[in-house]
């Protein structure tokens, strides 16, 4: 027997937490912020600009996932970067990162957690499971702790389930764009940014 699993999507967990200090921390906590749908978010659409160690350690994750994982040729930059706020009884509700190609996500509490929906169902019907995985859900939950940085590709529906917790849930989220020459082979198609 042989399984493929065609076409998934693939997500990035780093192997090593960035280091947050209560400093880092509390700075974070006290900066400017705006009312989002269902939490907070950074006034600051770059906050990567203002934190060189931080930027430095998601570019160089960035760098590993394009490169060494998806094969990428193409050049990956960091577009926008903010800090989300989510307080008790707030969540961050489902959406996906249109002008993006790449999101990354890091969290600074533990225990943080993100769910992934699926688009389109495996079957087109509604089956029943005795057991779900990665085949046949329609969503995944992840549960990372401080410091863990994620990727995704930004096409991914996903949200923030309701914090229950005692203090404000802080991420940092990014999304990247490409640069360069695209599809270099083909005259037709090819396109340079």
């Amino acid at each position: 027997m042989s399984l493929t699993p065609l076409f998934s999507t693939l997500t990035y967990k780093s192997d090593k937490p960035f280091e947050i200090g209560d400093d880092l921390f509390k700075e974070i906590k006290s900066l400017p912020n705006t009312k989002n749908l269902t939490n907070k978010i950074s006034e600051d659409l770059n906050v990567l600009n203002q934190y060189e160690s931080l930027k430095k350690y998601c570019e160089k994750h960035l760098n590993y996932y394009c490169k060494d994982i998806l094969k990428i040729n193409n050049e990956i930059f960091i577009t926008s970067s903010w800090f989300n706020y989510t307080d008790k009884n707030e969540s961050h509700h489902t959406h996906n990162h249109p002008n993006s190609i790449i999101s990354g996500v890091i969290y600074f509490n533990n225990n943080s957690k993100i769910c992934f929906v699926r688009k389109d169902e495996p079957f087109c019907l509604n089956l029943d499971y005795f057991e779900y995985n990665t085949l046949n859900s329609s969503t995944h939950n992840m549960v990372l702790n401080k410091g863990e940085l994620i990727f995704f590709p930004s096409k991914l529906n996903h949200y923030v389930p309701v914090n229950d917790i005692n203090e404000t849930r802080i991420s940092l989220s990014f999304n990247t764009f490409v640069k360069g020459k695209i599809n270099e082979n083909n005259i037709i198609s090819r396109l340079e940014i």
